[in-house]
């Protein structure tokens, strides 16, 4: 009797397909954009993903990682609330560096 040894292919290639990742990385709102919300951003990238960091002020009102989806891309959606809201955007996994961007928006009432 041959025992079959069980194969998970999903996993691995998921894994391979977000390492392969070596889009330049592009954000798609800039720096003093007025919007509305909820609203969504993000682009394509490289590496495994990206860490978003949410201020209002100094005071940090949140985080999340975002892993790069299979075609290298990734987006986040926001919903902050009124008023000036700044999103620093880091290589996931690396919370130390430098922000990759610093954006400044004014979200609408």
């Amino acid at each position: 009797q041959t025992c079959a040894l069980p194969i998970s292919v999903s996993a691995p290639a998921a894994d391979a397909s977000a390492a392969d990742c070596t889009e330049a990385y592009t954000l798609s709102i800039t720096d003093g954009q007025t919007v509305n919300e909820p609203f969504r951003f993000g682009g394509v990238g490289q590496g495994e993903g990206y860490s978003v960091t949410v201020k209002r002020g100094e005071r940090t009102i949140g985080t999340k990682d975002i892993p790069l989806d299979a075609t290298c891309g990734w987006s986040y959606q926001s919903k902050p609330g009124a008023g000036r809201i700044t999103y620093e955007v880091r290589p996931l996994g690396d919370a130390a560096a430098a922000p990759l961007s610093t954006v400044n928006l004014t979200v609408g009432q």
